[in-house]
C-alpha cells in the first residue's frame, strides 16, 4: 500500500510540476535547490519526500493534492519507514513473538545473534546482503535492528539463552576494529542476569546445529528457522521437540557460561584487537 500511495503521490507532482510550465524535472530541481534525482525519485514513487523537499514542494505548488501534499507526505514516509526496518514478513510476523516472549532459546553457528549485535556490525551485514541498497535504507534496517533490542533493557526482560558456534566469534564481519567492539559487548552482555552465552568450541567438530540457526520462544511456542536463502516460523509440535532437542545437547557440549565469557574476551583480545593496531 505504502508504494501504491507513493506512486500515487509522485504522479499527482509530475501533473502539477508540468502543469505548471516546468517541462523537465531539472528546471524544477534548479528552481527549488535540488538535485535532479531528488524530483526523479520522489516523481516515480521511488523515494518519499523527505520533510524539507515535501515543504518546498507544498509552497511552490499549494494546491498540490488539494492542500494536503504534506500530510500525505508524512503517511508515506511513516509507512515506508515501517515496512523498511524489517525484511518481508520478519516485522509482521518474527518481531511480535520477540516482543512478547518470557524467554528466548537461540542457537547461532554463523553470526551474532540480532539482538546482541552492535550497530556497526548490523550495518556491515546489511550491506554485505544488499549491496545495492542505498545509505537511507541500510541505516533504516540497522534502526530496526538496534530498535529490536530494546526488550532486554525494559524491566522485566526475557531469560534469553545464546549458544554460538566458535567460528561467530572468528568470522570477519565488516573490519577487525568492528569485530573487536562486537565481541567486547558480547562478553559484557553475558554479564547480566537474565542473559547466558555459551559457546561451543571449534574443536568439538561435526553436531546437531550445524544446518542452521534457530529460535524458540516462550510461550507462544512458535520455532524461528532459518536457512540461506529461507526463513520460516513454525507451532508444529514435532519440530518444536525437535528443535528443543537439538538446543539441549547444544547446551550440553557448550563451554559454561563463565569459559564462553573468557573465550570470547579472549579472541576479541588476541585475534582482533592485534589487528587494529
Amino acid at each position: 500500500m505504502a508504494n501504491d500511495i507513493g506512486v500515487w503521490l509522485g504522479g499527482k507532482l509530475r501533473d502539477a510540476r508540468q502543469a505548471a510550465g516546468y517541462s523537465s524535472q531539472d528546471s524544477l530541481a534548479r528552481d527549488l535547490g535540488f538535485d535532479r534525482t531528488t524530483i526523479n525519485k520522489v516523481e516515480t514513487g521511488e523515494r518519499a519526500p523527505s520533510e524539507e523537499v515535501a515543504a518546498k514542494l507544498a509552497e511552490r505548488f499549494p494546491e498540490l493534492c488539494g492542500g494536503l501534499y504534506t500530510e500525505i507526505a508524512e503517511v508515506v514516509r511513516a509507512s515506508r519507514s515501517s515496512a523498511s526496518k524489517y525484511p518481508g514478513w520478519f516485522g509482521k510476523v518474527w518481531v511480535p513473538v520477540e516482543r512478547d516472549a518470557t524467554a528466548l532459546r537461540w542457537w547461532e553457528p554463523i553470526i551474532v545473534p540480532g539482538l546482541l549485535q552492535t550497530s556497526d556490525y548490523a550495518m556491515a551485514l546489511f550491506r554485505a546482503r544488499n549491496p545495492s541498497a542505498s545509505d537511507d535504507e541500510l541505516d533504516e534496517l540497522v534502526k530496526g535492528r538496534l530498535e529490536r533490542q530494546a526488550i532486554l533493557d525494559r524491566d522485566s526482560p526475557p531469560y534469553l539463552r545464546v549458544v554460538l558456534d566458535e567460528m561467530v566469534l572468528h568470522r570477519l564481519v565488516g573490519s577487525p576494529k568492528i569485530m573487536h567492539e562486537q565481541l567486547v559487548h558480547l562478553a559484557d552482555m553475558s554479564c547480566r542476569p537474565d542473559l547466558v552465552i555459551q559457546v561451543i568450541p571449534a574443536g568439538l567438530g561435526a553436531h546437531g546445529g550445524l544446518l542452521g540457526p534457530l529460535i524458540l520462544a516462550e510461550p507462544s511456542g512458535n520455532v524461528y528457522l532459518e536457512t540461506a536463502v529461507d526463513a520460516q516460523i513454525t507451532g508444529d509440535e514435532a519440530v518444536k521437540e525437535q528443535a528443543a532437542l537439538i538446543f539441549e545437547r547444544l547446551t550440553e557440549d557448550a563451554l559454561p557460561r563463565g569459559a564462553s565469557r573468557e573465550l570470547i574476551v579472549k579472541v576479541a583480545n588476541q585475534k582482533w584487537n592485534e589487528q587494529t593496531d
